[in-house]
């Protein structure tokens, strides 16, 4: 955890936000089309936020065997690199804020957990998915259940982490206009 904290600079805050922000750009424009092709215009299974069992067959039968196939070799290239941006992004720059708020290690060290517990559960989300289409016609309910509740827990921490460096950027900025005020 030391030495992840020595990490959490504002350089480093920045160039993962950059690094952030341009992997986002690129998903939702230049690889949106590419995806929503090989999926014969269908969403891809993780960028849904609620689905049931029945929701995800339904797709993984409008993909086609091409289009599962297609997902498949999607999400084994970008679906482990992508979590590990988002999430160090996002606890490197929450754990900045922290430290420029001094506030105790103990936040910091909650901060660093949480950002492993979303990477890991975006990993799980899609291992599960990954299973199900590997193994589609036969339908696995109880990994897509899984699936469903790691992919509940990512966004609800993507949220947590968003909102925590909003909260913790407005306090900066207030503590930096008030000591400019002095």
């Amino acid at each position: 955890m030391k030495q992840f904290e020595k990490l959490a600079t504002g350089k480093m805050s920045l160039i993962w936000g950059i690094i952030f922000i341009s992997m986002m750009v690129f998903l939702r424009t230049g690889f949106a089309t590419y995806a929503h092709a090989g999926t014969n215009g269908n969403p891809m299974l993780e960028m849904l936020l609620i689905y049931s069992p029945q929701d995800i067959f339904d797709l993984l039968d409008a993909y086609g065997p091409e289009g599962r196939a297609f997902y498949i070799r999607t999400i084994l290239l970008f679906d482990f690199i992508i979590p590990l941006i988002y999430s160090f992004f996002f606890t490197v720059c929450t754990i900045w804020i922290m430290k420029k708020l001094s506030m105790k290690s103990t936040w910091k060290t909650l901060a660093f957990i949480l950002g492993i517990i979303q990477c890991l559960s975006d990993w799980i989300e899609n291992i599960f998915l990954l299973i199900v289409t590997a193994n589609y016609p036969n339908q696995l309910k109880f990994l897509v259940n899984l699936a469903s509740v790691s992919t509940l827990l990512k966004a609800a921490l993507t949220i947590f982490f968003l909102v925590i460096i909003v909260i913790g950027l407005t306090f900066l900025l207030l503590k930096n206009a008030v000591r400019k005020g002095r």
